[in-house]
């Protein structure tokens, strides 16, 4: 696919880029393999935990922009996902026990860069096949209705279009072989 002549620029909030910048990495790192010849496909596990980083920057940068929540005062190191999380909780994004604790493992991960760059494990890494996966889709699942509201509605009104446009074309064919079936050559 050819780029665009004309680059249309960056569209939305601030907290929307930072969710569709995360959706961005997470799209093309759901359908890898979780393991490669035996060992963790790392390259995966960087690309879902900067989705899962950027999913809950999006959160509260979504509280603080709405007036619902002032920035916080000391907010947490750049790639710190526990602090990042304790931040969103607090500014209203529902609390989830698995899902604390799968921001913990992945943390332990995601902060010291252990997913980008070769390093000894601090300690045992666990199977990570199933936890980015539930962390990223839920924390996405969880900040889709509250950054982008109107999605939604918009898709259920496309669906609601596109069931009235089916039945107008049946409608029309119908007339068209009513014509077409009786004339006789």
């Amino acid at each position: 696919m050819r780029p665009p002549i004309f680059s249309t620029g960056a569209s939305g909030s601030q907290a929307q880029q930072y969710l569709r910048r995360g959706m961005h990495f997470r799209d093309p790192a759901m359908p890898l393999a979780s393991y490669v010849n035996g060992e963790t496909n790392w390259p995966r596990i960087a690309l879902l935990t900067h989705a899962i980083e950027l999913a809950l920057k999006a959160y509260v940068l979504h509280a603080v922009q709405s007036g619902s929540h002032q920035a916080p005062a000391r907010p947490p190191a750049n790639h710190d996902l526990e602090g990042w999380y304790q931040i969103a909780v607090d500014f209203g994004l529902p609390h989830n026990v698995s899902l604390s604790e799968g921001v913990a493992v992945l943390n332990s991960l995601h902060e010291p860069h252990f997913a980008r760059y070769p390093q000894s494990p601090i300690r045992p890494v666990p199977d990570l096949s199933v936890i980015p996966d539930q962390v990223v889709e839920h924390l996405m699942s969880e900040c889709l209705p509250v950054i982008f509201p109107r999605r939604i509605e918009v898709q259920m009104c496309n669906l609601y279009c596109i069931t009235t446009n089916q039945a107008a074309i049946a409608a029309l064919f119908r007339v068209v072989n009513r014509y077409v079936g009786t004339s006789r050559r």
